[in-house]
């Protein structure tokens, strides 16, 4: 039987340009992943988005609640990573969508 989260990562991968998914939870340990996204990216992901809450927190005020995206561009992938409480996900999209 599949998952909540099973069925929210195919419903990612529906998106349009989207060729990968990764979710990770507050630790970097991987919950899931889907198409050219690497298991092995978890940790990697995890510590990206952290580093960006650091960084947003010299710029906002402490009562702000800003959640940063962070966006990595290369020239076939663009990965977005966003975090939702405890959980990131990040997803890779084609750069020509």
């Amino acid at each position: 039987m599949e998952t909540d989260l099973e069925k929210e990562l195919d419903q990612v991968m529906e998106g349009e340009g989207v060729i990968g998914v990764i979710c990770c939870d507050a630790d970097g340990l991987c919950l899931g992943v889907r198409g050219k996204a690497a298991r092995a990216a978890a940790g990697h992901v995890r510590q990206l988005i952290s580093s960006a809450y650091v960084l947003s927190s010299t710029m906002t005020k402490p009562e702000d609640s800003y959640e940063p995206v962070v966006r990595v561009s290369l020239p076939e992938v663009n990965i977005l990573v966003q975090r939702y409480g405890p959980i990131t996900l990040a997803i890779f999209k084609s750069s020509e969508s």
